[in-house]
């Protein structure tokens, strides 16, 4: 089973316009800030799965008079649509029937829970079907409704003079203009599908315990509690069960080369998770080790037990090092040739740059959960080129409210110094400060702009000024600089018009190396246009505004001090740092920018 989308209305800090999620094969991310929900979308899931009283809080705003409705576009795979049809066929399971009925139904399942209904709905094709009814969704009023039965029209269907596909003849049989009329099943087909989704949709939440047991036969303890339970009765199950046993063993024994694994069940007592450290050859109960280990024990014990699910995880990171979330997310790679997951996370290592069509960025607005996907498919060049540049430092900005990208490492370690000096901390405001250089700003822009984060690019002057690309306008060639050609998919008309007639005011500084750059006049007319696109340019370099207010001293001292690695972000920090220590005055570029985008970050 897969989840297609996810619609969510009114649930928790989801509000009255649903809010639609698309889910995409293989490893999904839910990125944001703390607080803004993300959470919720997994809890949604167990509103699908079960009957549950709703409580005050389940409600936006605790508006109970409002409808909760959340609805998943699901995928069944051929077993499971095998498995549904089966069910709908009691009395006549034919083989051949069930493979026809199969191949006519087609996968576009929809299960739907509405506060308002109280009960689980099943959506297909132009049909939906509550209990063991089924509707037209266009003739759906309430009141009373001639039945037909569900076993009639399947002997339609298989009569030799039958010439009708399965849907059509459903539809001809409800279509009527005197009555409204509903199909009859011998059985609750919401609950089969429901049952299904409860089966193969599972959530690890955030908060679990340390692995336990009660002498349960379960296979299953997705928030830890009878893990030991699961593992003794795989350790001493069937050969297929025997073999999950030992693949958890190993993956457990390649996170942790120094530990083992084992479970153990004294005759008449619980079983009991043990952790083995050979080096000392000393052996404790799980409770006693680290919760990242009980962690991986929870987690190992589910994804190599289990096929073709669909898992929800809430901060699987939560206590592993670093070096361990990469491994947890090489494992989850793996298995997500076969299942799917749906990961919230505060770790950019989970996010992988080729794959950001399944990356959700999770937002707080006016109260309210958004969430903001890439849409549309980046070309392969495209993946290319963010695959080389958004390592994990800067992937940071998906857990940012807003972005600041500089040009060199020297701004990068200078400027949030500079803004914690002004008690406009960037960590308090959430931005990120991201060293992009000039020729990556274009789709590192897109990127910002499709996920709805604010942003600030803060360029030197010669990337204005140089004349070193082309763009079309009307047709023609117009020389330009790496600004505008970064900015060409996003130039208005009235821009273009500038930059064209721009193009007669450059001029050739070194003929020989056939140098072009625009007058200087034209830096502040120019510069103007930038700005409208939020591309503040300063009028020398980083370094350059520094020495015009008197600084070469520090920046002396600063490159002498980042020594042969001559490191321009020690440079820049040490600089920053020795202009507050001396309580000197931070150069007014420097101010505007900080101002700018503070005010991006608290207005979005």
């Amino acid at each position: 089973m897969r989840i297609k989308a996810l619609e969510i209305k009114n649930f928790r800090s989801f509000a009255e316009t649903p809010s639609l999620l698309k889910f995409g094969d293989g490893i999904n991310i839910l990125v944001g800030e703390n607080n803004v929900g993300k959470s919720n979308i997994l809890k949604s899931l167990e509103l699908l799965k079960s009957k549950r009283a709703l409580t005050h809080e389940d409600f936006h705003k605790g508006e109970t008079d409002r409808e909760i409705r959340v609805t998943a576009s699901i995928e069944l795979n051929e077993k499971e649509i095998e498995y549904f049809t089966t069910n709908l066929l009691i009395g006549s399971r034919d083989s051949e029937h069930v493979r026809k009925i199969v191949s006519e139904l087609k996968n576009a399942f929809e299960l739907e829970y509405s506060s308002k209904v109280g009960d689980h709905i099943v959506k297909f094709h132009d049909f939906w079907v509550r209990g063991d009814h089924l509707y037209l969704l266009s003739n759906f009023a309430g009141g009373s409704y001639q039945t037909v039965e569900w076993d009639d029209i399947v002997k339609k269907f298989f009569d030799p003079d039958n010439n009708l596909p399965l849907l059509e003849l459903m539809k001809k049989e409800l279509v009527s203009k005197d009555k409204k009329k509903v199909i009859h099943f011998r059985t609750n087909v919401s609950e089969i599908l429901r049952n299904m989704f409860d089966q193969n949709v599972k959530n690890f939440l955030e908060i679990r315990q340390c692995p336990s047991g009660s002498n349960q036969g379960v296979f299953e303890s997705y928030d830890g509690a009878l893990v030991a339970d699961v593992l003794a009765n795989l350790k001493n199950g069937n050969q297929t069960q025997r073999n999950k046993w030992k693949r958890i063993k190993q993956e457990f024994r390649n996170l942790f080369p120094s530990l083992e694994l084992e479970v153990k069940k004294p005759a008449g007592e619980t079983p009991q998770v043990m952790v083995v450290k050979e080096t000392v050859g000393y052996e404790v109960p799980v409770s006693f080790v680290g919760a990242g280990i009980w962690e991986i024990v929870i987690l190992l014990t589910h994804l190599f037990s289990f096929e073709s699910m669909c898992f929800g995880m809430d901060m699987p990171e939560l206590h592993f090092h670093h070096h361990t979330i990469r491994l947890l997310k090489n494992i989850l790679k793996e298995r997500s040739a076969n299942n799917q997951f749906l990961i919230v996370t505060h770790s950019p290592i989970f996010i992988e740059p080729e794959k950001l069509d399944n990356v959700l960025v999770v937002k707080e607005k006016g109260g309210k959960t958004v969430v903001k996907q890439l849409g549309g498919s980046l070309e392969s060049s495209e993946r290319q080129r963010l695959s080389r540049h958004l390592d994990e430092d800067t992937r940071e900005f998906f857990f940012s409210r807003a972005v600041l990208i500089v040009e060199g490492p020297t701004e990068k370690g200078a400027m949030p110094i500079f803004s914690k000096s002004r008690n406009q901390d960037f960590d308090k405001y959430g931005i990120s400060v991201i060293e992009a250089g000039g020729q990556f700003c274009e789709i590192f822009i897109r990127i910002l702009i499709a996920f709805d984060f604010p942003y600030l690019v803060l360029h030197d002057y010669d990337a204005l000024m140089d004349v070193c690309q082309s763009i079309e306008i009307k047709g023609k060639s117009i020389k330009t600089s790496a600004i505008f050609y970064n900015l060409r998919q996003l130039l208005k008309k009235e821009d273009l018009k500038i930059i064209e007639k721009m193009e007669s005011r450059i001029q050739t500084l070194d003929t020989r190396r056939r140098k072009e750059t625009y007058h200087d006049d034209c830096f502040k007319e120019l510069g103007d246009v930038a700005l409208k696109y939020d591309v503040y340019v300063l009028p020398s370099d980083f370094e350059g505004i520094l020495e015009r207010d008197g600084y070469q001293g520090f920046l002396k001292e600063g490159r002498k001090l980042a020594g042969r690695k001559k490191s321009k972000v020690i440079c820049g920090r040490y600089v920053a740092e020795k202009i507050i220590e001396n309580k000197l005055k931070i150069p007014k570029e420097f101010c505007d920018v900080i101002d700018s985008i503070v005010k991006k970050s608290i207005v979005h």
